[in-house]
């Protein structure tokens, strides 16, 4: 049998030293590969096959996964935030569920948190608070996904020019910061609204339960849930008795 010559071209001019030995060659050579290497034999294509099946299950699966603890954790934490509605005293906890009014419901416990503590105090409109920063978040989103299209519009207009590329560099500088200019605040406020909600049902652990919060991803979740399910109530400010706890009727006639 003839060897075959280096550097001799087969048909679709790919170069017949690339020699497929095995997937793992043949994944070697697409990646570090500067010329397009394409199937030379039918066990070659379904190789190919079988890893672009691969990557699409595994991403299939990755994606399924998430949207599943997504749901669960809207769910879960939807539940826990009724529950401890319910606990001060509120008839509207069905607003957990829907999105933006559960903002509002949050908000209205940080309120009744405040009037706990400082029952001399007119409490923060916390509820229009988080309610109006979550709708412009939302609605401002969008736009920022427009910084880098506009970026790229702008140097393909100007592609002639030295600095061509200069927008499409600068849009994502831009979209970083635009985006933290809208997430810090959120967080900001949701987790101030955090803290009164665990001062309200636990007193001197909300501190610890907040820094849990912020550090691990789902924790407030699980904290919510133990809280709204478990045996915690309202702490009530020494200067009331049990009877002046604010309740759903007395919050409607104030």
């Amino acid at each position: 049998m003839n060897e075959p010559v280096p550097g001799a071209q087969s048909a679709g001019n790919v170069p017949r030293e690339y020699e497929w030995k095995g997937m793992n060659t043949m994944i070697e050579n697409i990646l570090l590969s500067s010329e397009p290497v394409l199937p030379q034999t039918p066990e070659e294509a379904m190789a190919v096959y079988a890893i672009l099946l691969l990557i699409f299950c595994a991403s299939a699966i990755y994606w399924m996964i998430l949207l599943g603890l997504t749901i669960a954790n809207y769910v879960v934490q939807s539940l826990a935030i009724m529950r401890i509605a319910k606990k001060f005293g509120m008839k509207n906890g069905w607003m957990a569920f829907i999105p933006f009014a559960n903002r509002y419901l949050i908000g209205t416990l940080a309120e009744r948190s405040d009037e706990l503590a400082h029952p001399d105090e007119e409490p923060r409109k916390w509820g229009k608070i988080y309610l109006g920063v979550s709708i412009a978040f939302s609605a401002l989103l969008p736009v920022a996904s427009l910084i880098p299209t506009a970026g790229l519009v702008l140097s393909t207009v100007y592609s002639d020019s030295a600095a061509a590329g200069l927008p499409y560099a600068i849009a994502f500088p831009l979209l970083l910061l635009f985006l933290l200019c809208l997430a810090i605040p959120t967080a900001v406020i949701g987790y101030l609204i955090l803290y009164r909600i665990y001062r309200a049902l636990t007193g001197k652990d909300a501190g610890w339960m907040l820094a849990l919060s912020i550090l691990v991803t789902g924790a407030s979740t699980v904290i919510l849930a133990v809280l709204g399910f478990g045996k915690a109530q309202p702490a009530l400010p020494a200067a009331l008795p049990p009877t002046e706890a604010p309740t759903e009727a007395s919050a409607e006639n104030e």
